[in-house]
């Protein structure tokens, strides 16, 4: 899959299997790839339109026929781009129409209410983007859903623009690549978490005579906003006592365990920074 800028608008334009799934999946896997086929053919048209416009716009061809998508290209040095971009539209519109055909099947198999692919504007790119990053969003949750070992209380910290960026970025055509985008939500949302740490603990050492919590959910209504307890439960305090005898470069906490050992870091995190790390037994205080 690749991630593609045109205009200024970034188009997701990619491939996703449904193979494996069940119809709800399969449905919504495909409706998934139809609006993906939307925004790479809304790409390809608009490249069509900017060098038609180009050519139209060159001296001495101010009698030059519009390009049209029937006509042939005149001679001359692009005109083997405007074959190829008018190849790749007709390849795309009927990739288009079969997965249509393949999405309205699939959606009347499982007799969703509602079901079929989102209406978008075709032409308009910024639209079609928001439309496939939002469906492939709701599908990682779906997967996220169905493998409960993968999922960690820190996640609900994750934002809207985390998720995006784990969805442009990421892949999962194959096993292992579905691990590693979940790796990759698991990565940013803990991070958030030791971001909004260090301010976290500075309020509980200011209203608790400046020591630190016996107990590390004590510190949850410190948070802006508060935050589970679960979350804090998946740490351990390695440090004790007045805040203030604790050296600058010390850590506070350190993540108890991992969901996924094979893709993880260990988080141990302090009142400025974190350290991502390999997985290790909790120090003695």
């Amino acid at each position: 899959m690749t991630i593609r800028e045109l205009g200024g608008v970034v188009l997701v334009v990619g491939l996703i299997s449904g193979a494996g799934f069940l119809q709800t999946r399969k449905a919504r896997g495909l409706e998934v790839e139809l609006l993906e086929t939307r925004a790479a053919l809304a790409a390809q048209a608009e490249e069509l339109e900017t060098l038609r416009q180009s050519r139209e716009s060159q001296p001495g061809r101010a009698g030059v026929a519009p390009v049209a998508s029937g006509s042939a290209p005149s001679a001359g040095s692009d005109a083997s781009e405007v074959m190829r971009l008018r190849s790749q539209v007709a390849r795309l519109t009927q990739k288009l129409a079969e997965l249509s055909r393949g999405a309205n099947a699939a959606s009347a198999a499982t007799s969703t209410p509602g079901a079929g692919t989102p209406a978008v504007d075709g032409t308009n790119g910024a639209g079609l983007l928001d439309a496939v990053v939002g469906a492939r969003i709701t599908q990682l949750r779906d997967r996220l859903s169905q493998n409960p070992t993968q999922m960690i209380p820190e996640i609900a910290m994750a934002t809207e623009e985390d998720w995006k960026d784990v969805v442009k970025n990421g892949t999962w055509d194959s096993q292992e690549e579905m691990l590693e985008a979940f790796k990759a939500l698991r990565t940013r949302s803990k991070t958030r978490f030791a971001t909004a740490f260090g301010p976290a603990m500075r309020r509980y050492a200011a209203n608790n005579g400046g020591n630190l919590p016996g107990d590390l959910s004590q510190t949850a209504p410190y948070f802006d906003p508060p935050i589970d307890p679960a979350i804090l439960s998946r740490y351990t305090m390695l440090q004790s006592g007045p805040l203030q005898n604790v050296p600058p470069n010390q850590y506070l906490i350190q993540e108890n365990t991992v969901a996924d050992p094979q893709h993880d870091a260990q988080f141990s995190i302090g009142l400025s920074g974190y350290l991502q790390g390999a997985i290790r037994g909790i120090p003695r205080r």
